[in-house]
């Protein structure tokens, strides 16, 4: 059985085992819950994480840039025009 230690500020520290487990890092947030008399904690997943690699290897942001750069293109052409 893996034990954490209460702190004085009420900070616990999670064994590595658990945290390499769960692939928990410094800074992560958990959920807290308590149910009949037992401490249960969740990892939280952020909808950022979620989506963390979803666009790798696509050239969206140059696409992004080149359609930006059309619309100006068109927006002075229009301006110019008599």
């Amino acid at each position: 059985m893996l034990k954490a230690k209460v702190s004085s500020k009420g900070q616990i520290t999670l064994p590595k085992p658990v945290r390499e487990q769960l692939g928990i890092v410094e800074g992560e947030e958990l959920e807290v819950q308590v149910h009949d008399g037992q401490i249960q904690l969740q990892k939280i997943t952020s909808r950022w994480r979620r989506w963390a690699g979803a666009l790798a290897g696509t050239d969206i942001l140059r696409e992004l840039e080149r359609e930006h750069r059309e619309e100006i293109e068109r927006d002075e052409a229009r301006t110019r025009k008599p």
